[in-house]
């Protein structure tokens, strides 16, 4: 079985639309979930909003981009189980991953 880590941009159903292709999700967790397997994951889209991040060639670490365009959303969070995960495309470097992570936490209010 092939072992997924963070950094790892990957193919999984939206979980969020019944039936749906594979899209791009971003994985920003590390081992640290409460139920060992799930991964903590920002989903990727085609559209480009104002707050998403192109992936672009420099943010690669190995593997390659998407054949279409692909815009990280921060604030579209799912956690996702590996065995639901079609294939790895990409692992992105660990700065993009990080702010990627860090931006998220924007949209989690901790009542601070």
């Amino acid at each position: 079985m092939t072992r997924y880590e963070r950094q790892d941009l990957v193919f999984a159903p939206d979980p969020f639309k019944s039936g749906s292709n594979p899209r791009p999700w971003l994985i920003i967790s590390g081992d640290q979930m409460e139920f060992p397997g799930d991964m903590l994951c920002v989903a990727c889209t085609k559209s480009s909003y104002p707050a998403n991040y192109e992936i672009t060639p420099d943010m690669i670490e190995s593997g390659s981009l998407p054949d279409e365009t692909t815009y990280c959303s921060p604030w579209l969070l799912a956690t996702l189980k590996p065995a639901n995960f079609a294939f790895r495309q990409a692992t992105m470097t660990k700065a993009f991953t990080d702010m990627i992570a860090q931006d998220a936490e924007q949209y989690v209010d901790t009542g601070n």
